[in-house]
């Protein structure tokens, strides 16, 4: 499956989510708990590697971090040498390697798609996904704002929607950017 619904994401946004510190983050504190010596961990749509290099500084055990984006605008862009960046998507995975650890984080809510339907079922396959990269023995850690009221998420879809159309942009609202269903 090719996911080409994306068009609408601004690198921009990414490159401030770049410089934002994870250093109170559940993930981070989470990962650094679970983390083993000799354990692949992945981070998948982790921008520059912002998690992962945290990770590697802070971790007393050495492992083998891997950073799966979707835009080789981040590979050169990477915040420590030693993070292997793989290009791919959320919603198609390459399962020739499982991991011990597997992190995203504010990642699903930009999986949109041409409908709510669409948007929930991407959403949906995103998760699946995810745990089919994760080892049996390994862990899966998500972070991510979540609405659970389908009514109110169904507002902040088509609102989101009319605010792209029209080119609405309001940061602290974050229309036409973030979609949680």
């Amino acid at each position: 499956m090719k996911f080409v619904e994306n068009a609408h994401l601004d690198l921009e946004r990414f490159v401030e989510y770049e410089h934002a510190e994870p250093l109170e983050s559940r993930s981070l504190k989470l990962a650094l708990e679970l983390i083993t010596p000799g354990a692949n961990v992945l981070d998948i749509g982790g921008a520059s590697g912002i998690l992962l290099s945290e990770l590697l500084k802070r971790s007393s055990a050495k492992f083998n971090a891997h950073l799966q984006v979707m835009d080789e605008f981040y590979k050169t862009r990477i915040k420590d040498s030693r993070i292997n960046f793989i290009k791919g998507s959320i919603l198609s995975i390459d399962q020739s390697q499982l991991f011990d650890v597997v992190a995203t984080r504010q990642v699903l809510h930009h999986l949109i798609g041409s409908s709510f339907k669409r948007t929930k079922s991407n959403q949906i396959k995103a998760l699946q996904n995810l745990w089919k990269l994760v080892k049996p023995e390994g862990y899966l850690i998500i972070e991510e704002e979540v609405n659970n009221n389908e009514i109110a998420s169904k507002i902040i879809y088509y609102g989101s929607k009319i605010a792209k159309l029209s080119g609405l942009k309001i940061k602290s609202l974050e229309l036409g950017r973030l979609i949680v269903c």
